[in-house]
């Protein structure tokens, strides 16, 4: 998605402490060094406002409680501009936290996570979702804005010649 939409800006919404990019260095493959975001990590604690061409947030919304998954949504797409890119766990997690709760405090089949995106984004925008677990599953919403951003980047390089 960062190469199909050209992106040069991205948010990692909900990066842990980061490793992907400080040890395995993922960021080399994007191209992009993404601004990083994870309210539970202080180095990363503040949530920058862009916008970015894009936003990425896999492994976190199953870790957000229920009341707080449409201000989160919210959060995640109004900060894109191009594309959001969201992997979801469908089943309880291994971890246990100190409370006895299961880590993944918000376990939903695809379904739950559309109608989450459909009602509560700021705006449409381009969207993969893709769900693993028990329910393994991937879905692309609003690719029509894509497509028509596509016909704008061909327009507008028509114009320059």
């Amino acid at each position: 998605m960062v190469q199909d939409t050209n992106a040069e800006t991205l948010l990692d919404y909900g990066c842990g402490k980061g490793l992907q990019y400080t040890e395995w260095k993922h960021h080399e493959e994007l191209g992009v060094m993404p601004a990083l975001y994870d309210p539970a990590v202080p180095e990363h604690d503040v949530l920058p406002d862009g916008p970015f061409h894009g936003v990425y947030s896999t492994d976190v919304l199953e870790h957000i409680p229920k009341e707080d998954i449409p201000k989160t949504i919210m959060e995640i797409f109004s900060r894109a501009e191009r594309f959001v890119f969201l992997a979801i766990c469908t089943k309880p997690a291994i971890a246990v936290l100190p409370s006895g709760q299961n880590a993944h405090c918000t376990v939903e089949p695809m379904e739950y996570w559309k109608k989450m995106v459909e009602t509560y984004t700021p705006k449409p925008i381009y969207t993969h979702i893709k769900t693993y677990g028990n329910c393994n599953s991937y879905e692309i919403l609003n690719e029509e804005l894509y497509l028509e951003w596509m016909l704008d980047q061909v327009v507008e390089l028509g114009e320059h010649k």
